[in-house]
């Protein structure tokens, strides 16, 4: 289910309800870009105030008896302005969002203008995410990465004294300690045994090596000195039988006999390890072992996204495609949760959200944005959007 509400971002996010929300993915308008039609809004001052407002040097006004500002958000007369509201945003995020909840927030930089902004001098990127960042941080947010989008398709810059501009952060927020995060939704399935193996124990691996692993040996180097892996092995094991064909006393290939030392319950060796007790434990076969419960988990994806920027003929000028943002949700909100878009502009967070079978509350101050959000998820652009998350190995 889609809901989607008209109206000041802050007015409409203070009418929700405590802890309502699993997961907020959103990107709001940058600093200084572009002006959305039927935007404007009144931001900060004092209650009440009949307000007198004077114009400002970027088609916002200042009200001269409380100091609140009128206009589009992203158009503020200095980007200290446009990161208060925000920080004003994200204040009521964390009120919304329940205490196991995930915030997911996109958003780009600006280079500073000729005139001075105090922000930044002339032609010097202004920091505006950072800075965000730093100050979500410091009001008790955890910031738990700095994901990178890279753009695929970007276009390149027409200046001649940079580099061209290719990607964006995605801040990944949560709130409390303790939250919702399903890493093993969106892991990476390996290609081959050797990366497989050279990922965990940072060795190169021939071919015939790693398949040796996957016919009932397991190198012993993958156990020496590798706590995380030992640990991982535990976690694996601790609903498969993998903990008992690798725990305890085994003989290792090549020995005398006798049995090995423990560390941490596993066992450091230097040689090929059997695993004979792994087809008696509960009938898993031997070639298992790691393929069935490691290798079968995957890789972390990592903190790197790369997909193209969004091709739709939508009339809005910043849609991030369903690619970037579908492994966010799938990770972050659970099947059957909430995902809230403050800043929701043409709706791709509810579709996504929609077709990953969660709700969603879209929150938009343009009406024409509302009518397109509203035009936009219909169940053929849903079944459109699945098709392209199962083809890309998501859904």
């Amino acid at each position: 289910m889609v809901r989607v509400i008209r109206g000041h971002v802050l007015e409409e996010l203070r009418r929700l309800p405590d802890e309502c929300v699993d997961c907020v993915v959103t990107s709001p308008p940058y600093y200084g870009f572009r002006v959305y039609p039927g935007a404007e809004a009144v931001w900060g001052g004092a209650e009440g105030c009949p307000h007198s407002f004077t114009p400002d040097s970027r088609g916002g006004a200042v009200c001269n008896m409380c100091g609140a500002w009128r206009g589009q958000l992203g158009r503020e007369p200095d980007p200290h302005t446009y990161i208060e509201h925000l920080l004003a945003v994200g204040d009521e995020l964390k009120r919304v969002l329940k205490g196991t909840g995930t915030l997911f927030w996109n958003m780009g930089d600006t280079y500073a203008g000729r005139r001075q902004s105090g922000a930044a001098p002339p032609k010097s990127l202004m920091l505006i995410p950072e800075r965000f960042a730093i100050g979500m941080v410091e009001r008790g947010w955890i910031l738990r990465n700095k994901v990178i989008w890279v753009k695929t398709n970007a276009l390149p810059s027409s200046s001649p004294d940079r580099f061209s501009n290719k990607w964006e952060y995605v801040f990944f927020f949560v709130k409390s300690r303790k939250y919702y995060f399903d890493l093993d939704a969106v892991r990476k399935p390996y290609s081959d045994p050797a990366r497989f193996l050279r990922a965990f124990s940072g060795r190169r691996y021939t071919q015939a090596e790693a398949q040796e692993a996957f016919l009932g040996r397991i190198p012993g180097i993958l156990l020496r000195s590798q706590p995380n892996l030992r640990r991982l092995i535990g976690e694996v094991g601790s609903g498969l039988p993998l903990r008992g064909a690798t725990r305890g006393a085994v003989t290792p290939r090549g020995s005398g006999g006798g049995t090995t030392t423990r560390v941490d319950g596993y066992l450091p060796l230097d040689r090929f390890l059997p695993v004979q007790a792994a087809s008696a434990a509960g009938g898993v076969d031997d070639a298992f072992s790691f393929t069935g419960a490691l290798l079968g988990r995957g890789a972390n994806p990592g903190d790197v996204i790369q997909t193209a920027k969004s091709q739709h003929s939508l009339p809005h000028f910043a849609c991030y495609p369903e690619s970037l943002i579908a492994p966010l949700i799938i990770a972050g909100c659970p099947p059957g949760g909430v995902v809230l878009d403050p800043f929701a502009g043409s709706g791709t967070t509810g579709l996504v959200a929609e077709a990953l079978g969660r709700s969603s509350i879209m929150v938009e101050v343009s009406e024409k944005y509302v009518d397109i959000i509203k035009r936009r998820i219909s169940p053929d652009a849903v079944e459109d959007v699945k098709r392209l998350l199962r083809a890309r190995g998501l859904l």
